[in-house]
């Protein structure tokens, strides 16, 4: 299922808009709140993820004068759907997740 999402967001951004609170909300229950998620659910998940957050299409310029003059509204609803999604609560459970389970340091 989340090679679907990353396909359809990958090919049409800016209509994909819609889906990203529940993609991420998806991603995040399955891959960092449940114990011993499969390795390609974590891999899929994680490229829809790193997708979302790098696509050009979901990012408004840096000045508020354009932003208010030509930015789509799909692009301002993208971005504070990613902006309202990463609160300290999440991004904490996520670092945890990493470092406890997906980046741990063996003796080899």
């Amino acid at each position: 299922m989340m090679k679907a999402l990353q396909e359809l967001q990958s090919h049409h951004p800016i209509g994909y808009v819609t889906y990203i609170t529940p993609t991420l909300e998806l991603l995040f229950l399955h891959v960092f709140t449940y114990d011993g998620p499969s390795e390609g659910l974590v891999i899929h998940s994680m490229n829809i993820l790193r997708q979302i957050l790098r696509c050009e299409d979901y990012q408004p310029p840096n000045s508020a004068h354009v932003v208010s003059m030509t930015v789509p509204s799909q692009v301002m609803e993208a971005h504070q759907a990613k902006t309202n999604f990463f609160n300290t609560r999440v991004c904490q459970q996520m670092c945890q997740k990493f470092v406890g389970h997906f980046l741990l340091l063996t003796k080899r």
